[in-house]
């Protein structure tokens, strides 16, 4: 029973996290930072938080490990928040809005079911989930180069070859 209880702290957390997260970027960022892609710091800040995964196999204890997981989903709850409300802030043509959410949720959704086959085979391979670790924090590491480098625009549709 005290182990249930003990595993839910790192959701709970993620849940508070996630919500005051988004209400947190709301209220600081005015309409021209929001235009600019300013929420684009806050999906760095989460991401960072969402680094926390990396030290989990350097801690020997419950104590430990528990908080460093809570930080972790924080990060990766915020994350989620963070970058759909950004994809919304960069979006210039509103009726693209289906597609834009329908490829940011099938793509997470993807990755969700792909996440533990793949965490399963990488620790199977090495041994122990000390690499399935680090290879959640390489790719999250992948993803923060992406924001900083790739999320410069507004996005906007391409002209069609007819308009041409």
């Amino acid at each position: 029973m005290q182990a249930g209880i003990v595993s839910t702290i790192p959701y709970l957390v993620a849940l508070v996290a996630g919500i005051a997260f988004g209400w947190l970027s709301d209220r600081r960022l005015d309409a021209a930072r929001i235009d600019r892609g300013g929420r684009r710091g806050y999906v760095l800040v989460a991401m960072i938080a969402n680094l926390a995964i990396l030290l989990v196999p350097l801690a020997h204890s419950l104590p430990l490990i528990i908080p460093l997981l809570a930080l972790s989903l924080a990060g990766s709850a915020c994350t989620l928040t963070a970058n759909v409300a950004l994809a919304n802030d960069m979006l210039v043509e509103p009726k693209f809005a289906g597609l834009l959410f329908g490829l940011l949720g099938i793509g997470s959704n993807a990755l969700g079911l792909f996440a533990p086959i793949a965490t399963g085979f990488v620790a199977e391979f090495w041994g122990g989930f000390a690499a399935a670790f680090l290879l959640a924090g390489t790719i999250t590491a992948a993803g923060i180069a992406c924001v900083l480098f790739l999320v410069r625009r507004p996005i906007a549709a391409s002209p069609s070859p007819q308009a041409a």
